[in-house]
């Protein structure tokens, strides 16, 4: 007897784990499917500049159709400044107003320029732009 009442459980217990473990599954599915569309949108966006150097300072020209204002620029990884704007116009940024957390300034005699980061400009603050030299 005991036998057939174990048969007759069988479909009943596969009833019940299939609604139990649908929910689930399409749960897993659609927060799978949420992140796969988050990880589609860019996160950021590289901002169209030229950034050259001389002896001077730093030379930044905008190619963005807009001017972008008070971005936070950082020389060499430690010194940083903010621009108050940029536009299609090529503008010099003096070294004299990079200065690291403690307040030391950038010395042009002393070190060389090697990267430029441009980030965090009051118009978007995720996107930014990177420049070796």
């Amino acid at each position: 007897m005991k036998a057939s009442n174990k048969q007759a459980n069988t479909p009943a217990t596969i009833l019940t784990a299939v609604f139990i473990l649908t929910p689930i599954i399409v749960i897993i599915g659609v927060f799978v499917w949420i992140s796969t569309l988050k990880s589609d949108e860019p996160t950021a966006k590289d901002l169209s500049l030229t950034v050259t150097y001389n002896s001077e300072g730093l030379l930044i020209a905008n190619q963005e159709s807009v001017p972008l204002t008070n971005c936070k620029v950082i020389l060499n990884n430690d010194y940083t400044a903010r621009t108050p704007q940029l536009d299609e116009t090529e503008r010099v940024f003096g070294y004299r107003f990079f200065t690291k957390d403690d307040g030391e300034r950038f010395d042009i005699l002393a070190y060389k320029p090697q990267s430029v980061a441009i980030t965090d400009c009051k118009e978007d603050t995720r996107r930014f732009g990177y420049y070796e030299w």
